[in-house]
C-alpha cells in the first residue's frame, strides 16, 4: 500500500520563494527539509510584513471570508488536526493550540515531528491569528488540538486509533482535519471508526488527493463514507489539474499558490499547491458554522455546506468528480436558508451501524477533560447518534408512568369514599 501525505509533487511540499515585495517568484521544486524537525525557536526577521503576507492570501477575498468574520470567527470551536503535530510556538498560532495526544504513545502533539511542518501549516490555514508572520486562518478564533499521525506504514491503524480516542472523549473536538491519505479503498475498520466518530458529532474532513494527473487512484480516508472529501481549485476558481477526481469528492476549496511558512526560503515563506490546504480551509469553514449554529446537528451543518456552494458549470446541487457539489462559500453558508429535506449524500452513505469503540490506548498527557471552548454539557454539540430515539423512548416511559400513577390514585380515592362493611 502506497502512503503519502496529500501534498503537491510528493514530500515535502512544492514551494516557490517570496521576494521582499512578495511578487517575484522562483520555483523551488522538492526543497530539501531542514535537518531538525520543528520550527526554530528564533527565526530571522521575515522579508515581508504581515500585511504583505495577508495581501497574498488570495482566497480570503475570493471566498468573501472577511465578510464571514463579521458573523463568526470560530470562537468556542476546537479543530483536531491529525498530522505530524503542530508547533504551538509558531507565531501565528500562539495561544491557539491546546494539548492533544500521540495515539498509543506519549506527548501532547504540540511539537511538529514532520520535516516540512505540514501539521503546523494546516493549523495555520485553519486558525492562524495573523499575530506572527501574518498568516490568517479561515477561523482565527478557533482552537487547534494536534493529534500525531506519523506518515509511515502504520498510518491507517494510527488514524483508526486516533479517531477512536477522540470518540471516547467526553467532549471531543467538533471538527477533525485529515490533510493526508493512503492509496486504497476505505477498509471495513476505517468505515467503523468513521461511523463512530460522526455519530459522536464530529465533522470529518479529508483531502481528496493530489493524483489528478496520475490516474486518480482511490485514497482513504477521503473515500470513507461520512468523510467530507475536498478537492482543490486555483485562483480562477477552476479545478486544479493535480486534484484527484473521484465520485466521493464532496466539496472544493482553494489549493493553488497557497502562501505559507518555508524554512528553505530566505524570507521563510513560499507557495504550495495541494488538496491538503483545501481540506484545511474547509475545516476552518466548518468551525465558523459550528460556532454560529451551536445547536445544529453536524449532519445539518454538512448539509448546509453541500447545498450552498458555487457551481462551476451552473448545475446546482449536482455532484461531479472534480469539485463535488461545488466550491465552498463561507459567508453564504452562514447566512442563507437551506430547505428542509436538502440532500446530504455524505452522511447518507454511512450505512454501517457504529459499534462501541474499544478503549483507546492513552498516555499521561492525553486530554481527559473538555478542551477550551467545547462547552460543559455531557453530550457534545451536534451529536447525531440515537439522540432522538433515546429521548423519544424516555418521554414515552414518563407518560406511561404518569398515566398508571394517576389511575391508581383515582382507584384509591373511590375506595376511600365507599362505606365500610359491617
Amino acid at each position: 500500500m502506497t502512503l503519502r501525505f496529500a501534498r503537491a509533487a510528493g514530500s515535502p511540499r512544492r514551494r516557490a520563494s517570496v521576494s521582499a515585495a512578495g511578487s517575484a517568484l522562483v520555483l523551488v521544486a522538492l526543497c530539501a527539509p531542514p535537518a531538525v524537525a520543528g520550527v526554530p525557536a528564533a527565526l530571522p526577521p521575515a522579508a515581508v510584513s504581515p500585511s504583505q503576507v495577508q495581501a497574498q492570501q488570495w482566497w480570503l477575498d475570493k471566498l468573501n471570508v472577511r465578510k464571514a468574520w463579521t458573523i463568526s470567527k470560530g470562537k468556542g470551536v476546537t479543530v483536531a488536526v491529525l498530522d505530524g503535530g503542530v508547533d504551538a510556538s509558531f507565531g501565528d498560532l500562539r495561544g491557539a493550540v491546546v494539548p492533544g495526544f500521540v495515539p498509543g504513545g506519549s506527548g501532547d502533539g504540540r511539537k511538529d515531528t514532520d520535516a516540512s511542518y505540514h501539521g503546523t501549516l494546516m493549523a495555520d490555514d485553519i486558525a492562524g491569528r495573523g499575530t506572527g508572520f501574518g498568516l490568517l486562518g479561515i477561523a482565527p478564533e478557533a482552537k487547534i488540538m494536534p493529534v500525531v499521525v506519523p506518515n509511515d506504514n502504520n498510518i491507517e491503524a494510527t488514524t483508526i486509533l486516533a479517531l477512536d480516542h477522540l470518540t471516547a472523549m467526553a467532549h471531543p473536538p467538533q471538527v477533525v482535519n485529515m490533510s493526508y491519505g493512503w492509496e486504497a479503498p476505505c477498509s471495513a475498520e476505517m468505515r467503523q471508526s468513521v461511523a463512530r466518530a460522526t455519530a459522536k458529532g464530529m465533522i470529518l474532513v479529508a483531502s481528496a488527493g493530489n493524483k489528478g494527473e496520475q490516474g486518480n487512484p482511490p485514497s482513504a480516508p477521503a473515500s470513507c463514507p461520512g468523510v467530507v472529501a475536498v478537492g482543490a481549485v486555483d485562483q480562477s476558481i477552476q479545478p486544479w489539474s493535480g486534484s484527484t477526481r473521484a465520485g466521493y469528492v464532496a466539496l472544493a476549496a482553494p489549493g493553488v499558490h497557497i502562501i505559507g511558512y518555508d524554512t528553505s526560503a530566505s524570507t521563510h515563506y513560499g507557495y504550495a499547491d495541494g488538496t491538503s490546504d483545501s481540506a484545511a480551509i474547509v475545516s476552518g469553514m466548518f468551525a465558523l458554522l459550528r460556532s454560529h449554529f451551536p445547536k445544529a446537528s453536524s449532519r445539518d451543518l454538512v448539509t448546509r455546506a453541500l447545498y450552498i456552494t458555487y457551481s462551476l458549470d451552473g448545475s446546482k446541487h449536482q455532484r461531479n468528480p472534480e469539485v463535488g457539489f461545488g466550491v465552498v462559500l463561507p459567508y453564504d453558508a452562514l447566512t442563507r436558508a437551506v430547505p428542509a429535506g436538502a440532500a446530504n449524500p455524505v452522511y447518507d452513505a454511512i450505512t454501517t451501524t457504529p459499534s462501541t469503540p474499544p478503549v483507546p490506548a492513552t498516555s499521561a498527557s492525553a486530554p481527559t477533560s473538555a478542551p477550551p471552548g467545547t462547552g460543559s454539557s455531557s453530550a457534545p454539540p451536534g451529536a447525531d447518534a440515537g439522540s432522538n430515539s433515546s429521548n423519544t423512548g424516555l418521554i414515552i416511559g414518563i407518560v406511561v408512568a404518569v398515566v398508571v400513577a394517576a389511575g391508581l390514585f383515582v382507584l384509591l380515592l373511590l375506595r376511600s369514599r365507599r362505606p365500610a362493611r359491617r
